[in-house]
């Protein structure tokens, strides 16, 4: 059973002429016989201010070629035709372990100039001294303190922005009575009233906002950091649906209801290779004692 099998029409365009982003995926949402087609795009706004090096000369953000030395890292030339396009390419060319030419692996590597700039284009810079971007880090108002802005309700705050790197708040290891029981009444409160805590704090030379919110089983508070939402690349169309459809949907999804809010991450078979490969070598005999090099 699929929900929504036929697609939507053609997306409206973005407001001020801009390009429809592209959808990093398209998948379907499967809950137990029933799939639910979607899209993915990115939601967070990118906060990140992304400075490269600029040549303090020209302006250009510079780079190097960096040629590796090692032969087995390269590619074998073993016929002399080969070899010479090679050198016409502007590869370089060291000697094999036999004696064999090899094309010596390349690659780009930026490397650290004085001067700073921020790519506002396809290659146009602005530039940026390092006294300006201290200054102006110390015009920031900084907040030493989580300085709340407003109590709100916390499914809005869900739904209005993003939320990522939740940060634990937990009271002094050795609050006293008065500290831990106002720690208590703010996370019974919040948890009990679905609320959020929008608030302020200066980290790292950089203030963030964040959304408190408890969960009153753990006696805990959680800071989520909380980014502007991406303006949504097209409006979903909304549609009529029955009692019946409603009352059908609601007990699919209650069917995968359950009290543990917990889900296990994805195995990652890259971690799982280098757990194996670490195991491997902490086996070999030897590993870990002296060798004695002769000179």
């Amino acid at each position: 059973m699929t929900w929504g099998d036929q697609p939507a029409g053609p997306a409206p365009p973005i407001s001020g002429g801009e390009k429809m982003p592209r959808s990093i995926r398209d998948t379907s949402i499967a809950i137990g016989f029933v799939q639910v087609p979607v899209s993915v795009y990115k939601a967070a706004q990118d906060e990140k201010l992304d400075l490269k090096s600029l040549c303090d000369t020209c302006g250009e953000a510079p780079h190097q070629r960096i040629v590796c030395e090692s032969p087995t890292c390269g590619t074998e030339l073993p016929q002399p035709e080969d070899a010479q396009a090679a050198v016409k390419a502007g590869q370089t060319l060291i000697e094999g372990p036999n004696g064999t030419p090899v094309a010596a692996r390349t690659f780009q590597s930026w490397y650290h100039v004085p001067g700073r700039g921020y790519e506002w284009s396809h290659g146009e810079y602005v530039q940026i001294s390092k006294q300006e971007i201290e200054d102006a880090k110390a015009s920031a108002q900084r907040y030493d303190a989580i300085t709340v802005s407003k109590t709100v309700d916390f499914k809005k705050v869900a739904v209005e922005h993003v939320l990522g790197e939740p940060y634990y708040l937990l009271p002094p290891e050795k609050a006293n009575e008065a500290t831990l029981k106002a720690y208590r009444l703010v996370t019974e409160a919040l948890d009990q009233g679905g609320m959020a805590l929008l608030s302020y704090l200066t980290m790292r030379d950089k203030t963030h906002r964040y959304a408190i919110v408890a969960d009153q089983s753990r006696n805990v508070l959680m800071a989520y950091e909380v980014r502007d939402a991406r303006a949504l690349p097209y409006a979903a169309k909304a549609v009529e649906i029955s009692p019946a459809e409603k009352k059908q949907a609601a007990g699919i999804l209650q069917g995968q209801w359950s009290d543990e809010a917990h889900i296990d991450a994805a195995p990652d078979p890259l971690l799982a290779l280098l757990e194996r490969k670490v195991a491997e070598v902490q086996r070999l005999p030897g590993v870990g004692a002296t060798v004695i090099v002769p000179q």
